[in-house]
């Protein structure tokens, strides 16, 4: 187990800092028009957004990744690519070693509960779920503080960020769009557990067989006698 956790930690240090720009970018295409005056944004809504037909606003212009790329390169650098890195690896890290963590162990607690194998599909499957929802519980509000800091305009202080949806939203702003997290969560966790399981152990059956064809004679006669 400390070897499945450090192994994750490595992982996700290293990939983070290669899927962090495109998040950022994918996320500012989601949230286009809700800052008509994000440094990202601005120069492709301006112009439409603020038009009016018949009291109504027009439709925002489409703006591709590429472009909102180049805007935050040319407004913020290349270290707007980057923004909120330290808090998604803040997040990240501890938070697919507890997947990990539950994944495993899962296991081993609903096979006796089930009567059944730990090393069954439907085992691999429930433990996986149950993983996938336990960790989104229990991260999404740091999720959520992640997302703001990189969609913000400005940026902001974290501490800043938390307290104003604090106070504009409560305890429950924390907790914006836990319900679909959790189906996407548990479904993909799901799947991902028992897929995983499944390749070990193949993997490790391909290996014992290479093994035994590749051993000496004597040495199976050695393992009958014992």
């Amino acid at each position: 187990m400390p070897a499945l956790v450090a192994a994750s930690l490595i992982v996700d240090f290293v990939s983070i800092g290669l899927y962090v720009p495109s998040d950022i970018i994918s996320q500012r295409l989601q949230v286009h028009g809700l800052y008509p005056q994000s440094a990202a944004t601005a120069t492709a809504a301006s112009s439409s957004a603020t038009a009016t037909i018949k009291g109504n606003k027009a439709p925002l212009a489409a703006v591709s990744g590429f472009k909102i790329f180049r805007d935050i390169v040319r407004e913020e650098g290349a270290r707007g690519l980057w923004r909120g890195m330290s808090l998604t690896m803040a997040v990240s890290i501890p938070a697919s070693s507890f997947w990990w963590l539950m994944s495993d162990q899962s296991k081993y607690l609903y096979a006796p509960l089930l009567d059944a194998a730990h090393e069954s599909s439907a085992i691999h499957a429930l433990s996986g779920a149950t993983a996938g929802a336990l960790t989104t519980l229990m991260f999404t509000p740091a999720d959520v503080i992640r997302t703001r800091l990189q969609t913000m305009p400005v940026r902001k202080p974290i501490v800043d960020i938390a307290k104003d949806l604090w106070q504009r939203e409560g305890f429950v702003g924390f907790y914006k769009g836990i319900q679909p997290r959790l189906i996407s969560s548990t479904l993909r966790s799901a799947l991902i557990f028992t897929v995983y399981e499944f390749t070990v152990y193949s993997a490790r059956a391909d290996w014992s067989n290479a093994i035994s064809s590749l051993a000496p004679p004597s040495f199976h006669t050695a393992l009958e006698a014992n």
